[in-house]
């Protein structure tokens, strides 16, 4: 089988709840409990962008766009909408005679996972380049922008500071518990480094899942 384009579609799974162990569920520390600093409250202008060039080539599907669309109004882009999206695909690629192959979700960082495939550029009485442009046609209708969206380095990272924050009184709580000097005004990077450090230091501990 020739891999003609090997294409990972972001999903997003449910963030992970943070567990921390018994050493970090309490511990001295500040008397204060620290405040996440505030974050982004328009995640939708990224997506913006994307659904624009969508619209101006007018090779997307209404599925596409309408995801886009509330992607752009929500702040984000649900595991539920991308993965019908790439269910769509692979229909288009039924459709149009082209073998591929659905693969296990590839984590490609704490509590985010892409779906992942591949697809043939075999077919028989057909040349490299018309497979090609018959399997890119399924991706543009159904997924590629959506998945290019959500795979935005500022999408993700947003999602990323989202989270922190979400646990944010709990993993400063952690570091004060094991020695860690926390300001109550820590800015996410600080502390990210704080977990770092003390996840390999000479007696280490596990504050957070994610800090690189």
């Amino acid at each position: 089988m020739v891999t003609a384009r090997t294409f990972r579609s972001v999903v997003v799974a449910a963030a992970p709840v943070l567990v921390l162990g018994a050493a970090c569920a309490g511990g001295e520390g500040g008397d204060t409990a620290a405040s996440a600093p505030a974050g982004s409250e328009d995640v939708g202008r990224y997506f913006t962008t994307y659904l624009d060039e969508a619209v101006a080539l007018g090779v997307a599907g209404p599925e596409q766009i309408a995801v886009l669309e509330r992607a752009v109004e929500n702040d984000g882009m649900p595991f539920e909408d991308l993965a019908e999206l790439t269910r769509r695909t692979f229909d288009c690629f039924t459709g149009a005679g082209i073998d591929y192959t659905e693969k296990e979700p590839y984590e490609f960082g704490i509590g985010y996972l892409l779906p992942d495939y591949t697809w043939a550029a075999e077919m028989p009485g057909k040349t490299l380049a018309e497979v090609e442009e018959l399997g890119d046609a399924c991706i543009d209708r159904h997924s590629y922008w959506a998945s290019m969206a959500y795979q935005d380095e500022r999408v993700v990272g947003e999602a990323r500071d989202a989270r922190l924050r979400r646990d944010f009184p709990h993993v400063v709580e952690c570091l004060r518990g094991h020695g860690v000097d926390v300001p109550d005004d820590a800015a996410l990077d600080e502390v990210r480094q704080n977990v770092e450090e003390l996840a390999f230091a000479d007696e280490p501990a596990t504050c957070y899942d994610d800090f690189r």
